[in-house]
């Protein structure tokens, strides 16, 4: 097979941490070497445009994008899982039309015109179903709504379409941050993403949202279970999800959170709680539950490396845990490799003997 690798996959690399990189390599090396490997969890994506894009599992959150068609595996991009699947689904590997070399093109889907919307009339009432849509979505219905309108943004179709357009953001982050406050809405890391990213659009620099009680909300779910039970991996990675988006919009509110100070005891606790998952035995021999434990190791390895991030005196014992989280999580994977084997080895085994003690003879012995 022929393996290549693009630009795009060692520019997006270099934007890793050194750890991440790591990892990244490893599973690279092991894609060129035995692409047909049962290990490699490849994942085709079915939102791409390009349907020979296939994502592989690198740990937790991390995600190489492949191009993987008859005899060609093509490294194009890296990255976490939402950033990864959201640059696949816009690009596209097209034979240049002069020299006839494969390249990747980002697909613009929103350069077309609007013919419904002629007049200032027009964009009014397109205005005014916009904020009205808001105020009948949920935060996840809004954010999908901002998105939309930033990648028409994005297309600068015209000059006086694309003021139009930042108008209708204008008024529809407005709208939006109005409906969340007033409810008391809890925001998903991706849902503050969205309305941020559509506020870089302005001028002026729009207020956020209120985000005391989202943040109180994932703090909470992040850590309640810990002292209890295991740790909930999906809480956990959520709420570091929103800590680094709020790092990247409005930094202040974490001083103002007094994060991470204020959490260093049910910081120790989560580290702790993560500590005693590295000795954690399974009690089965079925190799899905091996495989499991390890997915949820390795998320949980990801998320405590993030958060590593945040701290200080405490990060490199975060790191340190991560890493001993990733080995054992290796070493299930290993060990559900090996569990599988013996289930297909016994399963033929089976098979032979049912084969040996078929006597055709016996058939018409009484014939």
């Amino acid at each position: 097979m022929n393996f290549r690798i693009v630009d795009t996959f060692t520019d997006s690399l270099a934007r890793l941490t050194s750890d991440e990189q790591k990892l990244v390599k490893t599973t690279a090396f092991d894609l060129q070497i035995n692409p047909a490997n049962p290990g490699m969890q490849f994942h085709r994506l079915d939102k791409a445009k390009d349907k020979d894009f296939w994502s592989v599992r690198v740990s937790g959150d991390l995600r190489l994008i492949v191009h993987k068609s008859l005899g060609s595996l093509l490294l194009c991009f890296v990255g976490h899982h939402d950033k990864a699947y959201e640059w696949a689904e816009r690009r596209k590997l097209q034979t240049h039309p002069k020299t006839g070399a494969a390249q990747l093109v980002e697909i613009r889907e929103g350069e077309r015109q609007f013919p419904l919307l002629v007049d200032d009339a027009d964009w009014s009432a397109a205005e005014a179903r916009a904020v009205e849509l808001i105020g009948e979505s949920d935060a996840s219905e809004s954010a999908e709504l901002l998105k939309a309108l930033s990648f028409a943004e994005e297309s600068h179709i015209s000059d006086e379409t694309t003021e139009k357009i930042v108008g209708i953001i204008s008024a529809v982050l407005a709208a939006a941050r109005d409906r969340w406050d007033s409810t008391q809405a809890t925001l998903s890391a991706s849902e503050l993403k969205a309305y941020s990213d559509a506020s870089l659009v302005l001028q002026r620099l729009p207020e956020l949202p209120d985000l005391t009680k989202s943040w109180q909300f994932h703090a909470s779910s992040a850590f309640d279970r810990v002292a209890a039970v295991e740790p909930d991996v999906d809480a956990i990675e959520e709420w570091i999800d929103f800590a680094e988006e709020i790092q990247r919009t409005e930094p202040r509110f974490l001083a103002k959170a007094r994060f991470p100070a204020d959490y260093e005891d049910k910081i120790e606790r989560l580290l702790e709680s993560a500590k005693s998952e590295i000795a954690t035995e399974i009690e089965s021999d079925d190799a899905s539950d091996y495989q499991e434990q390890a997915t949820r190791l390795s998320s949980l390895a990801a998320s405590l490396s993030r958060l590593a991030g945040f701290l200080g005196a405490d990060a490199l014992r975060a790191k340190d845990i991560a890493d001993r989280l990733e080995a054992r999580a290796s070493f299930l994977e290993d060990e559900a490799r090996e569990r599988e084997d013996e289930e297909e080895d016994h399963h033929s085994d089976d098979s032979d003997a049912r084969r040996d003690d078929f006597d055709l003879r016996n058939i018409f012995v009484d014939l």
